[in-house]
């Protein structure tokens, strides 16, 4: 009872300010104004309220007060107040209690990793492992994000499930509620006396297929959506990868460079199949992994649940958007502190510097969770050499009419990839607003040029609106006209 009390104070100490956080990426989408329409209202309340309670979306809210106000509703007074601290009204500005829910779902989530790995044991060992996984920075996307707590919900059912293996039976039901990441999870009892339930995870493919397919058209290559022998090399590479910015806690933004790096034009396939340190430490750790469970060790099986949980997402095959795999990872963490734990539990004083170094950096990670603007400029020293930090710090001074500061912005995602169409076109955007029609066809010219493995049709019709409105405003201009221009004529790509 000591060790989960720990948990739950020192979660208490490192997010109880989070509450004040504003909102960041798609937490703009769902609790802030927004005009996007929300998707089709479930008929039933009760995977309604699910949905509300997990930030996706929110239906009827002003009926729902108004029959508060009249006395309808079936519920009593006092669960009614509970229902909407749970879920708060869709505009406020700082939504506390969503904030809130956060912190209680990761701290839920760490608890159940002690309580998961402790029946093996070594319960000094879990518990350990469990403080990393509570102050972990690159668990940010469970822990601070609004929008994260889908994936949150996840781990703590399918850990429920593992303490109570017979459930294992009803996740094939539950996958329309869950992420993508519960599909893989039966796999992990592969090596204990409950192995024959791995066969749930046909069922639970066939119950999440259509999301699946659904987050594959976000990949713009087609070369992840095939498998190929070689990509052995890449998947160990990602996989390596994985393991280690688990471990140091290097890169802790919401896109990962180093997984968007492949497949987006020729000088990233070049790159993909070059052996580079990730792929070392990847065949390392499968060999690790293979050697601790041959022993039997609870470290080996802590790096087995590491690995079967992040292998969807190594690019053997693709589920989902592999650059996002911070956020996939988040259940598969559980395994890797363990291990970590594991080996680190002889040697205090480099198990508390590990602890120091995570606590300090998710310091650092948290103040970009106060709102967009800190979110998207943290990126641009994390993940400086990613040319998509940049087209999103350009687009936010963009949308703040900062056409200079945008363009720079732009200019500096273009040297880290000089062929980048949303780079180049943006550009011409940035001038089209400024009036420099000259620099604007330039851009436009030179962006006609950039490969780009994205839908053809997209980039046609984007570049022919462009040509069509430059020579119209080129037209006004040598007729002497006033050009007057909303920023909805002049649309940028990110």
């Amino acid at each position: 009872m000591g060790e989960i009390l720990a948990i739950v104070i020192l979660s208490i100490i490192l997010y109880g300010s989070t509450i004040w956080h504003h909102y960041v990426s798609d937490d703009l989408m769902v609790y802030a104004s927004s005009p996007q329409k929300p998707p089709e209202k479930p008929v039933n309340k009760w995977v309604r309220l699910y949905w509300q309670f997990m930030g996706r979306a929110y239906w009827d809210s002003q009926k729902r007060q108004g029959a508060r106000r009249r006395g309808r509703l079936k519920l009593s007074r006092f669960f009614v107040r509970l229902r909407l601290i749970l879920i708060p009204r869709q505009r406020e500005a700082v939504n506390t209690a969503a904030h809130a829910m956060t912190i209680v779902l990761h701290t839920m989530a760490s608890i159940l990793v002690y309580l998961v790995f402790s029946t093996f044991g070594y319960r000094n060992i879990a518990w350990l492992g469990a403080i990393y996984f509570l102050v972990s920075p690159v668990n940010h996307e469970g822990s601070l994000w609004l929008s994260g707590k889908h994936y949150v919900m996840t781990a703590c059912v399918v850990m429920t499930v593992w303490l109570n293996p017979i459930l294992t039976l009803g996740l094939p039901w539950a996958m329309k509620y869950l992420s993508i990441t519960a599909l893989p999870f039966p796999a992990v009892f592969l090596p204990t006396m409950w192995w024959p339930f791995v066969g749930v995870i046909w069922w639970m493919y066939k119950r999440k297929k259509p999301n699946i397919s659904k987050g594959s058209l976000y990949e713009e290559a087609t070369e992840p959506m095939r498998f190929t022998p070689k990509k052995i090399i890449l998947a160990l590479k990602f996989y390596g990868y994985n393991v280690y910015n688990g471990i140091t806690a290097t890169h802790c933004t919401q896109f990962q460079g180093y997984m968007a790096g492949v497949f987006t034009n020729s000088r990233g396939k070049a790159q993909a199949y070059k052996l580079d340190k990730y792929f070392f430490i990847g065949v390392f750790t499968v060999l690790l992994t293979i050697y601790g469970l041959i022993k039997q060790e609870p470290w080996g099986y802590g790096l087995f649940w590491f690995s079967i949980l992040v292998a969807p997402f190594c690019n053997l095959f693709s589920i989902g958007q592999q650059l996002l795999t911070s956020r996939y990872n988040y259940l598969a963490h559980a395994g890797l502190y363990y291990a970590l734990a594991f080996g680190l539990i002889k040697f205090p004083f480099i198990a508390g510097g590990a602890l120091f170094w995570y606590i300090n950096k998710l310091l650092t990670v948290k103040q970009s969770y106060r709102n967009d603007y800190w979110n998207t400029t943290y990126a641009t020293f994390d993940e400086s050499t990613y040319v998509q930090t940049w087209i999103h710090m350009g687009a936010m001074h963009y949308s703040r009419q900062q056409f200079n500061a945008a363009i720079l912005d732009f200019i500096e995602g273009k040297e880290h990839d000089p062929d980048n169409f949303h780079c180049w076109y943006n550009l011409s955007s940035c001038y089209v607003c400024l009036g420099k029609m000259p620099e604007a066809i330039k851009t436009l010219e030179r962006a006609k040029k950039c490969e780009l493995l994205f839908q053809e049709y997209t980039r046609n019709n984007v570049i022919k609106e462009r040509e069509v409105l430059i020579g119209r405003i080129h037209g006004m201009q040598k007729r002497g006209e006033k050009v007057e221009l909303k920023m909805s004529d002049v649309p940028i790509l990110v």
